[in-house]
Protein backbone atom coordinates (compact mmCIF):
# COMPACT_ATOMS: atom_id res chain seq x y z
CA UNK A 1 0.00 0.00 0.00
CA UNK A 2 2.31 2.57 0.65
CA UNK A 3 4.90 1.90 -2.03
CA UNK A 4 1.97 1.82 -4.30
CA UNK A 5 1.66 -1.94 -5.37
CA UNK A 6 -1.35 -2.92 -4.26
CA UNK A 7 -4.19 -0.85 -3.90
CA UNK A 8 -6.28 -2.25 -0.89
CA UNK A 9 -5.68 -4.62 2.06
CA UNK A 10 -6.91 -5.50 5.18
CA UNK A 11 -4.59 -4.84 8.19
CA UNK A 12 -4.61 -4.37 11.88
CA UNK A 13 -4.91 -1.18 13.55
CA UNK A 14 -1.60 -1.85 15.68
CA UNK A 15 0.18 -2.44 12.34
CA UNK A 16 -1.40 0.45 10.71
CA UNK A 17 -2.27 3.31 12.88
CA UNK A 18 1.35 5.00 12.56
CA UNK A 19 0.57 5.56 8.86
CA UNK A 20 -3.35 6.49 9.28
CA UNK A 21 -2.24 8.73 11.21
CA UNK A 22 0.29 10.45 9.28
CA UNK A 23 -2.50 10.19 6.08
CA UNK A 24 -0.32 7.49 4.30
CA UNK A 25 -3.02 5.08 4.82
CA UNK A 26 -6.79 5.55 4.96
CA UNK A 27 -9.00 3.16 6.90
CA UNK A 28 -12.32 2.49 5.59
CA UNK A 29 -14.10 -0.08 7.73
CA UNK A 30 -12.94 -2.20 10.80
CA UNK A 31 -14.21 -6.05 10.63
CA UNK A 32 -15.28 -6.36 14.22
CA UNK A 33 -19.00 -6.35 15.09
CA UNK A 34 -18.51 -2.95 16.54
CA UNK A 35 -16.16 0.06 15.92
CA UNK A 36 -12.65 0.04 17.70
CA UNK A 37 -12.68 2.57 20.70
CA UNK A 38 -9.25 3.54 19.35
CA UNK A 39 -10.67 4.65 15.96
CA UNK A 40 -14.44 5.38 17.24
CA UNK A 41 -14.32 7.28 13.79
CA UNK A 42 -14.26 3.97 11.64
CA UNK A 43 -17.38 2.18 10.71
CA UNK A 44 -17.90 -1.29 11.19
CA UNK A 45 -18.04 -3.51 7.67
CA UNK A 46 -21.44 -4.37 8.54
CA UNK A 47 -22.11 -0.60 8.77
CA UNK A 48 -20.52 -0.32 5.04
CA UNK A 49 -23.26 -2.53 3.79
CA UNK A 50 -21.30 -5.94 4.57
CA UNK A 51 -23.75 -8.33 6.00
CA UNK A 52 -22.74 -11.35 8.35
CA UNK A 53 -18.79 -10.54 7.90
CA UNK A 54 -16.84 -10.41 11.79
CA UNK A 55 -12.86 -10.93 11.68
CA UNK A 56 -11.39 -10.11 14.65
CA UNK A 57 -7.81 -10.73 15.33
CA UNK A 58 -6.62 -12.53 18.86
CA UNK A 59 -4.24 -13.34 21.45
CA UNK A 60 -4.39 -16.01 24.28
CA UNK A 61 -2.24 -18.13 26.52
CA UNK A 62 -2.29 -21.97 26.25
CA UNK A 63 -0.23 -24.51 28.43
CA UNK A 64 0.68 -28.41 28.13
CA UNK A 65 -2.79 -30.24 28.48
CA UNK A 66 -0.63 -32.19 31.08
CA UNK A 67 -0.74 -28.87 33.27
CA UNK A 68 -1.94 -29.17 37.00
CA UNK A 69 -5.11 -27.14 37.45
CA UNK A 70 -3.84 -25.30 40.67
CA UNK A 71 -1.29 -24.06 37.88
CA UNK A 72 -3.27 -23.12 35.27
CA UNK A 73 -5.97 -21.03 37.67
CA UNK A 74 -3.15 -19.26 39.28
CA UNK A 75 -1.87 -18.01 35.44
CA UNK A 76 -4.81 -17.04 34.52
CA UNK A 77 -5.59 -14.87 37.37
CA UNK A 78 -2.50 -13.19 37.11
CA UNK A 79 -2.93 -12.53 33.32
CA UNK A 80 -6.87 -11.69 34.00
CA UNK A 81 -5.65 -8.98 37.07
CA UNK A 82 -2.67 -7.60 34.35
CA UNK A 83 -5.24 -7.30 31.52
CA UNK A 84 -7.99 -6.02 33.75
CA UNK A 85 -5.05 -3.09 35.28
CA UNK A 86 -6.04 0.58 33.84
CA UNK A 87 -2.63 1.50 32.66
CA UNK A 88 -2.82 -2.29 30.80
CA UNK A 89 -6.36 -0.94 29.42
CA UNK A 90 -4.86 2.05 28.04
CA UNK A 91 -1.54 0.94 26.61
CA UNK A 92 -3.49 -2.17 24.64
CA UNK A 93 -6.14 0.76 23.75
CA UNK A 94 -3.87 2.74 21.73
CA UNK A 95 -2.89 0.61 20.15
CA UNK A 96 -6.08 -0.81 19.01
CA UNK A 97 -6.72 -3.78 21.07
CA UNK A 98 -9.08 -4.75 23.58
CA UNK A 99 -8.23 -6.87 26.29
CA UNK A 100 -10.90 -9.29 27.55
CA UNK A 101 -9.48 -11.93 29.74
CA UNK A 102 -11.72 -14.17 31.06
CA UNK A 103 -12.03 -17.52 32.63
CA UNK A 104 -10.32 -20.41 31.24
CA UNK A 105 -13.90 -22.08 30.34
CA UNK A 106 -14.84 -19.09 28.53
CA UNK A 107 -12.19 -18.82 26.47
CA UNK A 108 -11.95 -22.77 25.33
CA UNK A 109 -16.11 -21.89 24.29
CA UNK A 110 -14.86 -18.91 22.13
CA UNK A 111 -12.08 -21.18 20.76
CA UNK A 112 -14.38 -23.93 19.68
CA UNK A 113 -16.81 -21.19 18.41
CA UNK A 114 -13.82 -19.75 16.46
CA UNK A 115 -12.96 -23.55 15.15
CA UNK A 116 -16.34 -23.95 14.17
CA UNK A 117 -16.90 -20.43 12.55
CA UNK A 118 -13.44 -21.36 10.22
CA UNK A 119 -14.25 -25.13 9.60
CA UNK A 120 -17.87 -24.30 8.04
CA UNK A 121 -16.23 -21.48 5.54
CA UNK A 122 -13.60 -23.61 4.98
CA UNK A 123 -16.06 -26.44 4.21
CA UNK A 124 -18.44 -23.68 2.26
CA UNK A 125 -15.63 -22.31 -0.03
CA UNK A 126 -13.94 -26.11 -0.60
CA UNK A 127 -10.70 -24.86 0.36
CA UNK A 128 -8.22 -27.56 0.04
CA UNK A 129 -4.84 -27.41 1.57
CA UNK A 130 -2.10 -28.15 -0.92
Amino acid sequence: MIGGQIDMLFSTILQSHGHIATGRLRPLAVTTATRSASMPEIPTMLECGVKDYEVAGWYGLAAPAATPVPILDKLNHAVVNILHAPEMRVKLGADGSEPVGNSREVFSAFIAAEVAKWRGLIKVLHIKAD
